[in-house]
């Protein structure tokens, strides 16, 4: 898969407002484009949420910058799970140990932070050059760059080939044979989907996977985001419902709301449940968790009565590489050089080839057949998460709020109606910033 290929799909989103790789023409220097060693040693620490991504920095990826720019030692830490980094590193940018580097939230997620972030738009050249709608994730609301895009995420249906194979099942291409499929796992005694409805977060996510179609996806977005409708729409109701009504499909079913994502992973990698809904971000953890997995993607098949006439992949660009606005000055050049070389073709193919993900640098290409398929399914169908591309600007945000409605409904103590309506109250006049 070529960069021509990603540049191509940009522009479908970019039309929507949604998330694309970046339609670059020129990579930036990599390290090899240094004038040479620092005078002294410089330490840069630099923090991230991803637990799971620590070792292939730092013995993998960061080492080809550090053997290029002698005198630079690159030190990449995730000091909190996901669910305590927002706090952790708000505290750090305003105290005197914060890191040097940090990886931040897109969209809506960033804003807390730019007021401690150093603007990149004069510090790493070529970032104009990215697509509006994936650079609209690194921006804050006053228009300025503060972060280099990271990642662009997916989210589709994994699947256990082995286990498909075992039960003679194929991917569906029809809802009716997707239930097909459920059933036929739970006959089997393996649970059909893992789902971690334990943490709230993940439930939006989940939630588009299995439904997006059902709510129309780009054109609801386009309806949601300019008032001409709310969350409270029967079609968006319709879609969180169909979340519900497939509870017996989960691991766990009554009882889905005890299993966390980690335990969901698990069990998706031991083979004790034939699918996953989730992101491309996964893909390592199951690979990591059993290096033999044979795992394969689908978009879910469209459900009956669905707005969109064919199935869809949400998307969203996930995070991105920042400079604290205190870091000591002794170190900002060779912050400057490091953040650079985030933005080049070297970094982004590491980033690609051991992380399993979409670059958001320019030039990649993916060799990995799990990858080429998610992406060849995304480029079918695009569309943007929209819970975290439109409404994290919001305070509280869609995502805060609908997870925790969708454990409720695992409980039984809350409809489908009831939940839509909490969202539409909670981002009810909300100023969506215009880019």
């Amino acid at each position: 898969m070529n960069r021509k290929k990603l540049t191509a799909a940009v522009g479908v989103l970019a039309m929507t407002a949604g998330v694309a790789l970046a339609g670059c023409t020129s990579a930036t220097p990599g390290p090899g484009a240094t004038d040479g060693a620092t005078a002294a040693q410089v330490d840069l620490k630099i923090w991230s949420w991803r637990t799971q991504d620590v070792d292939i920095y730092n013995n993998t990826i960061f080492p080809a910058f550090e053997a290029a720019n002698p005198g630079i030692n690159v030190e990449f830490e995730a000091p909190v799970v996901n669910t305590e980094y927002n706090q952790a590193l708000t505290t750090a940018l305003v105290g005197s140990d914060g890191p040097d580097l940090a990886m931040v939230r897109a969209y809506g997620g960033l804003q807390g932070w730019t007021k401690d972030l150093q603007p990149l738009d004069d510090i790493v050249p070529g970032l104009d050059e990215i697509d509006p709608a994936v650079l609209q994730g690194s921006k804050g609301v006053d228009g300025k760059i503060y972060s280099v895009p990271t990642v662009v995420q997916t989210m589709q249906m994994f699947y256990n080939k082995d286990l498909f194979d075992q039960f003679g099942l194929s991917v569906p291409k029809t809802w009716d044979e997707f239930i097909e499929v459920n059933e036929a796992l739970l006959e089997n005694g393996v649970a059909p989907m893992a789902v971690g409805a334990k943490d709230s977060w993940v439930l939006p996510l989940v939630s588009d996977v299995l439904g997006a179609a059902r709510y129309g996806a780009t054109e609801f977005e386009a309806k949601v985001t300019s008032g001409e409708t709310t969350f409270a729409d029967p079609d968006y109701v319709a879609a969180i419902q169909l979340v519900k009504d497939l509870q017996k499909y989960y691991a766990e079913g009554d009882g889905v709301t005890g299993v966390g994502v980690t335990d969901a992973e698990t069990l998706f990698s031991a083979g004790l449940a034939g699918m996953y809904p989730g992101g491309t971000f996964e893909l390592t953890t199951f690979l990591t968790n059993d290096p033999d997995i044979n795992v394969g993607t689908f978009p879910v098949p469209t459900p009956p009565d669905s707005v969109s006439a064919e199935a869809v992949v949400p998307a969203y660009a996930d995070g991105g590489w920042a400079i604290n606005a205190d870091i000591d000055p002794a170190k900002q050049e060779a912050a400057e050089k490091l953040i650079n070389w985030m933005y080049s073709t070297e970094f982004g193919q590491l980033v690609a080839d051991n992380l399993l993900m979409f670059s958001a640098a320019p030039g990649v290409t993916y060799s990995d057949p799990v990858l080429q398929q998610m992406w060849a399914d995304y480029e079918a169908s695009p569309a943007a998460y929209l819970m975290l591309v439109n409404y994290r600007y919001c305070d509280p945000t869609a995502d805060s709020q609908l997870g925790p409605d969708l454990q409720n409904m695992f409980l039984g103590t809350m409809t489908a109606e009831q939940a839509g309506q909490q969202v539409a109250d909670a981002v009810a006049g909300c100023e969506l910033p215009k880019f």
